[in-house]
């Protein structure tokens, strides 16, 4: 009976061992996970366009002095070529 005390803690010792093995396998996964999802957004932003700091001045001085004049049909027809684009995806 005197062994009974220290078989319970050699299980405990056992069990937290366990734990820590189960939660350092979930770790190495996730920083996998989380590093092919910033490998793929790195993929994604180089294939951006780049910003044209002029243009974008530009309209933000027109916007600014109510000067720039939205094109409804020309803005439409953008939009749904974009949405096209994304449901081919």
């Amino acid at each position: 009976m005197a062994f009974a005390p220290r078989v319970r803690v050699l299980n405990m010792m056992k069990s937290k061992q366990n734990k820590k093995q189960l939660r350092s396998k979930r770790i190495e996964k996730l920083s996998r996970d989380i590093g092919a999802d910033a490998s793929k957004l790195e993929l994604e932003i180089n294939q951006l366009s780049s910003i044209d700091v002029s243009r974008m001045m530009n309209i933000h001085n027109r916007l600014s002095s109510d000067s720039y004049e939205i094109d409804a049909k020309k803005t439409s027809e953008k939009l749904f070529s974009f949405e096209q684009k994304l449901n081919r995806k």
